[in-house]
């Protein structure tokens, strides 16, 4: 038989593990998780309700949006002067969605990274993240597609 491991001794390796398996997973770019805002579509918009989003934003300075009707996926970002601006999440170097990591936005599939304005901090890819037209009004904001 093979050697007696106290209770002690292993708890103390369980608790190794998955302290060791919780920071892993939490630093992949992959496994960060994106709040989703809901709009809705109309005109050629999303439009997006003012007060509601603020609050939703008031935390995490990136959203995905969704929409009924809408099947791309966009990314809002509050920037540090309350301005928004919409991004497309696809990348430019082989389409793979990208994830909100750090301050910035990295690709999961070849690692290319841009900043929250959507230009390419870092490759291969070398084309910014395309951007829409984004229009603030009192109540609402609205993403031209």
């Amino acid at each position: 038989m093979g050697e007696q491991v106290s209770r002690r001794r292993f708890l103390a390796q369980l608790a190794g593990g998955l302290g060791l398996t919780a920071g892993v997973t939490t630093g992949l770019p992959g496994c960060a998780t994106v709040p989703v805002y809901p709009g809705s579509l109309s005109g050629g918009r999303i439009v997006l309700q003012r007060p509601e989003l603020d609050e939703a934003m008031a935390a995490k300075r990136v959203v995905r949006l969704s929409a009924p009707g809408f099947d791309g996926t966009i990314l809002l970002v509050k920037g540090e002067r309350g301005e928004y601006r919409a991004l497309d999440a696809t990348c430019t170097h082989q389409g793979c969605t990208v994830r909100p990591t750090g301050s910035g936005l990295t690709c999961p599939c070849h690692g290319s990274s841009y900043n929250l304005d959507g230009e390419v901090v870092r490759g291969p890819a070398q084309k910014p993240l395309q951007r829409y037209n984004t229009e603030v009004k009192a109540e609402t904001i609205e993403i031209w597609l």
